[in-house]
């Protein structure tokens, strides 16, 4: 027998559509030049370019219960193809930057994050300040090990810095 996922992944819509058949998102789907969700003082905004439609799905405890997960995922509508999404998948951290790559790296290996319409990814990690050293020799292995094994970008990002999806 297949499992729910791999039947939609299949046969039944895109990612967002099997998100929220299933999940109530934080900010429903329609169109926005800017994005912006936070979480105990943390703030993730985004600018939207070019305009289309976006969701915010709140990913801890509600979408993964169990293990490390991040906070959010952004999915927005890819501007040219109809039925391909990019997820923006969103750590808010105050500090702790080796459990936000953790957290990251489990959300993007769940199973509900393997649809075939979800074509890219993105991992951000957004706190209130990150260490003075840019070569953080962590952050750095973990921003090889996401695009090799994930084809994902990682970044951080500070609290309320504009990012662009």
């Amino acid at each position: 027998m297949r499992s729910y996922m791999a039947k939609h992944n299949q046969t039944e819509g895109d990612i967002c559509d099997v998100l929220l058949a299933r999940f109530s998102p934080e900010q429903p789907l329609k169109k926005r030049k800017i994005i912006s969700t936070s979480e105990k003082g943390v703030c993730y905004k985004a600018d939207v370019r070019p305009e289309r439609e976006t969701v915010v799905f709140q990913v801890d405890g509600c979408i993964i219960k169990d293990g490390d997960k991040c906070d959010r995922l952004v999915l927005s509508r890819h501007a040219t193809e109809e039925n391909v999404w990019m997820g923006h998948f969103v750590e808010l951290k105050g500090r702790h930057i080796g459990h936000a790559v953790e957290q990251l790296e489990q959300s993007l290996k769940h199973m509900v994050f393997s649809h075939k319409s979800l074509k890219e990814k993105y991992a951000r990690i957004v706190g209130r300040s990150f260490p003075s050293n840019v070569g953080d020799p962590l952050l750095e292995r973990a921003r090889v090990r996401f695009k090799v094994q994930y084809r994902c970008e990682l970044k951080c990002i500070k609290s309320n810095q504009p990012d662009c999806i």
